[in-house]
């Protein structure tokens, strides 16, 4: 058959051409070929590895730049509205302006509506002695008084009553602790003045201790005030 004819030509002409490929010397590829061909594995190897870092590798921010933006944003905050909310320790919250700050109480559940003990300085610096007492359903007041008119006032707020705008135009509230109790203070010892405020929460109410004093005595008297209230040695 014709079929017959041309497969067995085809299949001879196949088998010489495969014979004469295989008898064939081996290829030899030249030195400069192979220095090329290294090169570009390796700069292939290297974008992929590249390509790997940028893929996976989480952005580094530095933490002082995190500040600076956070601090960029407060201010454009503060501009727009005028105010900003921040809270200061566990026990206070404050609505910043630009000139002041008002204060207000966080944990009030459970705590007196009322002013019913009033507490007082138990031992006084010398030559203090008490010239004024003041007592509202929300606030008490003793204001203390020396010869050279230097002042110590304490108050005493009903919790869910407390809300005080405070000069901080120049002055940094700062968080601290009275005993064991949440508390800001205020250091007014600058600019020629001589005077410190320390509010603490005192778990029934919010105390306030406002002197002509160096700020460690301020918060030493506090510390007394707080013991003595935790003692309740208090006065009707």
């Amino acid at each position: 058959m014709i079929e017959d004819v041309f497969y067995n030509a085809l299949a001879a002409e196949a088998a010489a051409t495969v014979s004469a490929v295989c008898d064939m010397p081996k290829h030899r590829f030249s030195a400069g070929y192979k220095r090329r061909k290294r090169a570009l594995i390796k700069a292939y190897r290297r974008s992929q590895k590249n390509h790997t870092e940028l893929s996976y590798t989480p952005p580094r921010v530095h933490t002082k730049l995190k500040y600076l933006w956070l601090a960029i944003i407060l201010a454009c905050v503060l501009v727009l509205t005028g105010f900003v909310f921040m809270y200061f320790s566990d026990g206070f919250k404050g609505k910043v302006y630009h000139d002041h700050t008002n204060l207000f109480a966080v944990n009030t559940e459970g705590c007196p509506t009322s002013i019913e003990k009033v507490y007082e300085l138990s031992v006084l610096p010398e030559e203090y002695k008490l010239c004024d007492t003041n007592k509202g359903y929300s606030v008490a007041e003793k204001v203390y008084k020396n010869n050279a008119g230097e002042k110590i006032i304490i108050r005493q707020f009903v919790k869910s009553e407390f809300n005080i705008a405070l000069n901080t135009e120049g002055y940094e509230i700062v968080e601290t602790k009275v005993n064991w109790h949440d508390a800001i203070y205020i250091d007014f010892n600058t600019k020629g003045k001589v005077g410190a405020l320390v509010i603490w929460d005192s778990k029934d109410y919010i105390l306030e201790l406002c002197a002509d004093l160096s700020l460690e005595e301020v918060l030493n008297m506090a510390r007394d005030i707080d013991s003595e209230v935790s003692a309740n040695i208090i006065s009707e």
